[in-house]
C-alpha cells in the first residue's frame, strides 16, 4: 500500500515537458518510446552454412563452394586436396570452383593463411579438379 503524500515532503512531481517529435508536440516520454509499425517479416536464416571464398572474399552457401584441405607431402611441404564431399579431416578452406578464384587465392597467398600451413602449398590437384569440373559443367 502506498503512503499518502505528506505536505512539506521533498517529493515532487515532474513536469511533463513538451518536445517536438516527428512533427507533433508530445511529451518527452512519449517521444522516447519506440513506435513500431507492422514491419516486414524477418527472413529466416538459410539452413546451409555460409562460408567465405578465400579467392574473391565473397560469402556464399557452403554448397556452392569447394572445400580444400592441406595434406603433408614431406617435411614442411604441403599439397592441397579438393574435398567436394566435405568429409576429409583437418582444417578446410573454401573456394569457388572457378579458375578466377583459384588464381586470386594463389596471388594473395590465401591458402597458407587459411589452412595455417607454412610456405606455399602445391595447388596442382585443385587446379586439375577445377579444370575437370568446368569442362563437365
Amino acid at each position: 500500500m502506498r503512503r499518502p503524500h505528506r505536505p512539506g515532503s521533498r517529493r515532487r512531481r515532474r513536469q511533463a515537458t513538451e518536445v517536438q517529435c516527428a512533427g507533433n508536440l508530445r511529451t518527452a516520454v512519449e517521444c522516447s518510446m519506440v513506435q513500431r509499425e507492422d514491419s516486414a517479416p524477418v527472413p529466416v536464416a538459410a539452413e546451409t552454412p555460409v562460408r567465405t571464398c578465400i579467392g574473391c572474399r565473397s560469402r556464399a552457401q557452403a554448397t556452392e563452394l569447394l572445400r580444400i584441405v592441406a595434406r603433408e607431402a614431406g617435411p614442411g611441404a604441403f599439397l592441397l586436396v579438393p574435398d567436394p564431399r566435405r568429409r576429409l579431416t583437418g582444417r578446410g578452406a573454401w573456394l569457388h570452383p572457378t579458375p578466377e578464384c583459384l588464381v586470386q587465392a594463389e596471388r594473395r597467398r590465401a591458402f597458407g593463411r587459411a589452412l595455417r600451413v607454412s610456405g606455399q602449398p602445391g595447388t596442382e590437384a585443385v587446379a586439375d579438379w577445377i579444370a575437370a569440373d568446368s569442362t563437365t559443367s
